[in-house]
């Protein structure tokens, strides 16, 4: 029911859903343009990617500052890096797209890189590990639910199971995997113990 392969792929795009058990700053992926022309070069203005990253958060009053890089050249299917600091200490890099040569870019997702001093014993959020379970079963229509624990803590390699249970009966076991202490995982595997109709 569920494919490894996929899973992977499924997690990088699902990247900017928290699985820790507070609120990050960056929100669904949003395209705005933002092009600076000048002495026949066309560059991407990297305050208003930040400025599109901030409108882009569901508490932009939780970020302190957001850095992109400088003449960055308009090129479709590009992708660069900004960093944003909140002011609990965190960080996290948010990968923007440019979607054409006119300056359109698309915010992808984030990954937590650095957390602050507030966010000890911080546990995996239930909901968010189930959304990527059931995104990564070869048929996310066919899924009924996904279950996964509650209270997971962060622990770089530490692993934990879910069950996925179909429309049609069937049922899964999917194990997956801390891949830092920011609360990174993926799916490691998965085992049908019970077949469907």
């Amino acid at each position: 029911m569920v494919d490894p392969s996929r899973a992977t792929r499924a997690w990088a795009a699902a990247s900017s859903i928290s699985l820790r058990q507070m609120r990050r700053p960056l929100a669904w992926p949003a395209a705005v343009a933002v092009l600076v022309v000048g002495c026949g070069e066309t560059t991407i203005d990297p305050a208003k990617v930040e400025e599109l990253i901030r409108r882009s958060s569901v508490k932009p009053t939780a970020i302190a500052s957001v850095e992109c890089p400088e003449g960055r050249k308009a090129k479709r299917n590009d992708t660069f890096e900004c960093t944003i600091r909140t002011k609990d200490g965190s960080e996290e890099v948010v990968t923007v797209r440019q979607l054409d040569e006119d300056g359109t870019v698309r915010t992808l997702g984030s990954r937590q890189t650095k957390l602050g001093p507030e966010a000890r014993n911080l546990t995996l959020r239930a909901e968010n590990a189930a959304a990527l379970v059931k995104s990564s079963a070869r048929d996310p229509a066919a899924v009924r639910e996904a279950k996964c624990p509650s209270g997971v803590k962060l622990r770089k390699g530490d692993t934990f199971k879910c069950r996925l249970y179909g429309k049609d009966g069937s049922e899964s076991v999917v194990t997956l995997i801390q891949v830092d202490a920011l609360g990174n995982i993926r799916v490691a595997s998965a085992k049908t113990v019970k077949r469907g109709r």
